[in-house]
């Protein structure tokens, strides 16, 4: 596996190869700062390989926080196991793409913006940490509205500093059985950007327990800024 010097190489480093793969295969798609839109409410859903991961607040800003691309480290997709017929079930939908990126090259270095989707937000109480829980243990916390026990959430990074603000993204209406993996996220933890209201940054991935699936009914879907 090749390694980069700088974490801003990862983007540009695979250009050639999203710019061949769009060619062959998704010539009426976009690439978006690494992920395609027609398959982007599950490409969102990634979590981290704690064993690898490097926090992204000591290495600065190479690509937006719900890009894999804006991880030191190694990221995986659980989701890709998810049958066919089960990839409907996902509830946030790409609205707008407004990213800059470098000589207005999609493909390559992402300057600064944001993107807009639409979907079902919740503010958390607080996140606690839990005792070790094997090999995904590194970042993982409970989560807590009120007095209930929500699920748990893996951070892309280490919270020494807990986040004040800790909200869900609702990104599957329901639990996929059909995973290799111990953990299967079906939500997004995101941070509200310090003095906005609806603009948000990625903090990690999250698994709602089995009597929490219908945590987001109270929620109406709402457009917001995703950084």
């Amino acid at each position: 596996m090749r390694k980069f010097t700088y974490p801003s190489d990862l983007l540009p480093a695979v250009s050639g190869l999203a710019t061949l793969f769009q060619q062959s295969f998704a010539a009426e798609d976009d690439y978006i700062a690494g992920l395609w839109r027609q398959d982007f409410p599950q490409g969102l859903l990634w979590l981290v390989d704690d064993s690898s991961a490097t926090s992204k607040a000591m290495l600065g800003y190479w690509a937006p926080s719900w890009s894999w691309a804006s991880i030191a480290g190694t990221v995986l997709w659980p989701t890709r196991t998810i049958a066919r017929h089960q990839r409907d079930d996902f509830t946030v939908e790409l609205l707008e793409n407004r990213l800059r990126n470098a000589h207005d090259n999609p493909m390559g270095t992402v300057l600064g913006g944001y993107i807009r989707l639409c979907g079902r937000l919740r503010l958390l109480s607080c996140v606690t940490k839990p005792v070790e829980w094997g090999a995904f243990s590194r970042f993982r916390y409970d989560l807590w509205r009120e007095d209930k026990l929500v699920g748990n959430g893996q951070f892309d990074a280490d919270q020494d500093d807990t986040a004040e603000e800790v909200w869900l993204l609702q990104m599957k209406a329901q639990q996929s059985g059909d995973c290799f993996f111990p953990y299967h996220p079906t939500a997004l933890m995101l941070e509200r950007i310090s003095g906005s209201w609806l603009k948000f940054v990625r903090l990690g991935c999250a698994v709602l327990d089995d009597e929490q699936l219908d945590f987001f009914d109270v929620c109406e879907p709402q457009d917001f800024e995703y950084y």
